[in-house]
């Protein structure tokens, strides 16, 4: 009996370092599977993250906006997850596990991808406010140039007037629009010092620099040939103004050159 009882104990501790082992073995499976899980997890969102579409108008833009930052919130509320998986390493090498080196490498793996994911879905974040700004920059110079094509053709007009009334009611429409074109000007500079910003990022992937430097230099040689139109025409209709004022003056000068001869003819 004795005999038998120093056989068990003999097989205790060997059977103690298995059941030990079998223990770390098991944890080690589940932590790798878990492992696994968020790395796929962040595959996942990486993808969206790196993408280059950043959208072709400020409506696209927007949307993509809406879209990154639902991805953001996606990734905030995956936080205690992540953790959970360094708790679980860090608890694990503590406790001794025999897979230990394993268990830290691959806690350095998901730090590593989960960092790349954060790094990215910022720099995706930054990257689309340049995209809207830019498309939004596009959008405002197309509509000042449907505005200082709307003035042009009201520059070009070769319209006088037929008398002085007539002249004046153009010369006093055309201050009031000169007025409207130097006072656009400040709008043309705002824009102007947007551009100036979005060259100074450089070419980026969300910003083309050299497509808003040439629509720059077109909306500012646009205003520039408005405003020589528009000097002209109020040069032209001032100019018609005087020369109907004078003809006015002329006749009424010979009608009352022509009345004062008939009252000497008449005496």
């Amino acid at each position: 009996m004795a005999e038998l009882e120093n056989s068990y104990t003999g097989l205790e501790e060997p059977l103690e370092r298995r059941r030990g082992r079998l223990e770390d073995a098991r944890n080690w499976f589940e932590f790798n599977r878990d492992v696994d899980e968020e790395l796929a997890w962040i595959g996942e969102r990486m993808v969206l993250a790196a993408s280059g579409d950043y959208g072709i108008d400020a409506v696209s833009a927007q949307r993509l906006q809406k879209k990154n930052q639902a991805l953001l919130g996606e990734v905030e509320g995956h936080v205690p997850l992540i953790k959970a998986v360094y708790e679980t390493a860090d608890r694990l090498v503590e406790a001794g596990n025999e897979f230990a080196p394993d268990i830290r490498n691959r806690k350095t793996e998901v730090e590593g991808k989960w960092n790349d994911l954060n790094e990215e879905t910022a720099t995706r974040k930054k990257r689309l406010e340049e995209s809207r700004m830019a498309q939004q920059y596009f959008l405002d110079v197309a509509e000042a140039e449907a505005w200082m094509s709307e003035q042009e053709l009201y520059m070009m007009d070769d319209n006088r007037g037929k008398d002085d009334a007539s002249a004046l009611a153009l010369l006093k429409k055309h201050r009031d629009l000169h007025a409207a074109v130097d006072l656009y000007g400040k709008s043309v500079g705002e824009l102007g010092e947007r551009a100036t910003v979005l060259i100074g990022w450089g070419d980026v992937g969300s910003v083309d620099p050299d497509a808003v430097k040439t629509a720059q230099e077109n909306l500012d040689g646009l205003y520039g040939a408005l405003k020589a139109l528009a000097q002209k025409r109020g040069l032209n209709l001032d100019e018609s103004y005087k020369l109907f004022q004078l003809n006015r003056e002329v006749e009424e000068f010979e009608v009352w050159a022509g009345e004062k001869e008939n009252v000497a003819q008449s005496k």
